[in-house]
């Protein structure tokens, strides 16, 4: 006994990490190993133990290590009809009974999800809140968010049977939302329509801004434009003619569908010498945008693709749900016909041993190693099929494996610890301390590196399931993203939209076209002060040309007739000098009307007209995007069962355009000057 008691104090010294045997022993915190040899996976596994009597003396009989559940989508399937019917038969103790039964096969399966039978519930509970029982609903949303605690439509659907029964406990309700919220962006397949929403209605919102932008700036600063132009004709020709022939010149864009972006830099052009340089930077700002829309919609378009690709199916067999059915049928197919995947086989494989299927999730894991060797999850999910099976040292061997390939995953450290824990149940008396101490240092380890490990409790009975005890790594997110590949989704895209807003030239030669003809436009605009370009009076809008009127200064801001009223008043009659001032206030009160009147039926436009030209570029952003975004609040891509909640898109989008609009009308709430 001395020496036993000698080797347990020596052993956490030899088996740090708990993976240390004969040459194996490591420091407590293990440099990542970057260059491991392939390692030599088991052909064959050793058959499981049995329950027969052991041949030598001093040793323990040999129990069935892990449970393994063998489950039927059948028997699923017949779990949720034996719910269903007791329900409809108003038989609530039956149908608790098939309640638990569910999430108990849930649990023993692996399952991370199980979508339809959650959304059933839903319907149940929305059932059960038209009736007016809102304890019912609230008990059957809870199990639907316990089904599929990925699924956001549970966490909405449970945040609503809450308000509806507690409506001034808004706790649970914002949590609960939040929760949604956290699922909606962590599952790809809702992420990603979102993210194509959010794309969308960013482009619209910067399309409706430019138009309604430059149309204002247009409508305000053409005559002057206009002006200047029919100083290039003949004394002879009228200014209707001139006018035609540069309204005519400016629709060519238009006329020849060269796209948005040259038919809007056209205007700018015109009006560049007449705007002010915080109008022309803004125009010019919101312009380059649009350049990159045509390259920016391809990659978003990239990014949101998932739905009927290779990714879903990879995902759905990831989730282990009853909705992947169809994914396994489709993978087994291409596994059998060679043109499987990592990922293909990854999910499969993991999908098969969460079902108890461990010979085919073993041959399918080894053909995994094949295409990459060395990956620590797809060790320990190996190792976790062997443990399943009753073979210890391959398990622990490949636990060791994947520990060396990445010491940061804490998952093959805390699984061989309950492999030591169990092994310590089936040797001899002198043994068990050495295999507790190694399962002890493995899961302090594990422990270490995920403190949420310290709290998950172990399976109950003396065989417990594996699928509950074990930790199963999923596959990387990134290695399941590469698989979303929609045929060039994103390339047709960036060509309609280059189409769009680019003209027919490839969006990758004409944006840079584009941004050099945007920037020079801009820089045009400081030629104003060095030529005889025509102004607005600052006093009654007129044009101030020093064609018209050479004796004008060239630094003036005051038309000829606003020099001789309010500079030379002796030499202007009395009745004169009223009609101006007459004319003046008029012209005043038009301009408040105006913007008063664009402001109330786009924000933003009043405040433009005033001359707030940045502030109004940021209230017209803003009500354009609350604007789209309720016009496509059932959304622009297909999400799973269903466009969201309605008013998770409604009720932001509204605050915000209600916010928007009153908050820019404030501002345009002056008296106005009333012309006698």
């Amino acid at each position: 006994m001395g020496i036993q008691r000698l080797i347990r104090r020596a052993l956490p010294a030899l088996l740090v990490l708990g993976l240390a045997g004969p040459g194996h022993a490591q420091d407590a915190a293990p440099e990542k190993v970057t260059d491991l040899p392939a390692i030599q996976l088991p052909v064959k596994a050793a058959p499981a133990p049995s329950k027969a009597a052991p041949t030598d003396s001093g040793t323990k009989p040999k129990p069935r290590l892990l449970t393994v559940s063998h489950v039927k989508d059948t028997e699923l399937l017949a779990v949720v009809e034996r719910w269903r019917k007791a329900l409809s038969e108003l038989d609530m103790r039956s149908a608790e009974t098939a309640q638990r039964e569910l999430l108990t096969l849930k649990d023993d399966l692996g399952i991370e999800n199980m979508d339809g039978v959650s959304l059933t519930f839903l319907r149940a509970a929305e059932a059960r809140r038209d009736a007016h029982d809102s304890n019912g609903a609230v008990a059957l949303a809870t199990a639907a968010v316990q089904l599929a605690p990925g699924l956001p439509y549970g966490h909405f659907a449970l945040a609503e049977a809450l308000l509806w029964n507690s409506p001034f406990a808004l706790g649970s309700e914002l949590g609960e939302i939040r929760a949604g919220l956290a699922a909606l962006w962590s599952d790809p397949r809702f992420a990603r329509p979102a993210l194509a929403d959010l794309g969308t209605s960013l482009v619209l919102a910067l399309t409706g801004t430019l138009l309604a932008l430059v149309g204002v700036l247009f409508f305000r600063r053409v005559g002057y434009f206009l002006h200047d132009v029919h100083h290039l004709f003949p004394r002879s020709a009228a200014r209707w003619q001139s006018a035609a022939l540069a309204m005519l010149l400016l629709s060519l864009p238009l006329l020849f569908r060269l796209g948005l972006v040259p038919v809007l830099l056209t205007l700018l052009a015109a009006l560049a010498l007449y705007l002010t340089s915080a109008e022309r930077l803004l125009v010019g700002a919101l312009l380059a945008l649009a350049c990159w829309v045509p390259l920016g919609g391809g990659m978003i378009a990239r990014n949101a693709a998932f739905a009927g690709t290779n990714a879903e199916d990879v995902y759905l067999l990831e989730r282990g749900g009853l909705e992947a059915k169809d994914a396994v049928a489709r993978t087994q197919r291409k596994v059998t016909e060679d043109k499987s995947q990592y990922q293909d086989l990854f999910a499969l494989a993991r999908y098969e041993g969460r079902r108890g299927e461990l010979d085919d999730a073993i041959a399918h894991y080894q053909q995994a190693a094949e295409r990459r060797t060395n990956d620590p999850r797809l060790l320990t999910n190996l190792a976790n099929a062997f443990f399943a099976r009753g073979d210890l040292d391959n398990a622990a061997d490949l636990y060791t494996s994947a520990s060396q390939a990445d010491p940061t995953l804490a998952a093959p450290l805390f699984n061989v610890g309950k492999l030591y824990a169990r092994r310590a149940t089936t040797v001899s008396e002198d043994l068990v301390g050495m295999e507790v101490d190694r399962a002890q240092t493995a899961l302090a380890a594990a422990q270490r590196l995920d403190e949420s490990l310290m709290k998950r409790p172990d399976p109950p009975g003396e065989e417990p399931n594996a699928n509950r005890l074990l930790l199963s790594p999923r596959l990387p997110r990134e290695d399941l993203v590469a698989l979303a590949d929609a045929e060039n989704t994103g390339e047709r895209v960036t060509l309609e939209l280059g189409s769009r807003f680019l003209g027919n030239v490839d969006p990758k030669f004409a944006t840079p076209v584009a941004l050099l003809g945007v920037a020079l436009v801009v820089l045009l605009g400081f030629l104003r002060t060095r030529g005889k370009f025509a102004r607005p009076c600052e006093q009654c809008g007129r044009p101030v040309c020093r064609r018209c009127d050479p004796e004008l200064s060239s630094l003036g801001k005051q038309c000829n007739q606003c020099v001789h009223l309010f500079g030379r008043t002796a030499a202007v009659a009395g009745p004169e000098r009223v009609r101006k001032q007459l004319e003046i206030r008029r012209h005043e009160t038009r301009n408040q009307r105006t913007a008063y009147l664009l402001g109330a039926l786009v924000s933003g436009t009043g405040q433009v007209v005033t001359g707030s030209v940045l502030r109004g570029g940021g209230y017209l952003f803003l009500f354009v995007f609350a604007a789209v975004e309720l016009f496509l609040r059932h959304g622009v891509l297909r999400a799973p069962y269903g466009p969201a909640p309605l008013w998770l898109r409604t009720a932001p989008s509204a605050l915000l355009l209600l916010y928007v609009y009153v908050h820019s009308l404030r501002g345009l709430r002056k008296p106005a000057v009333v012309a006698e």
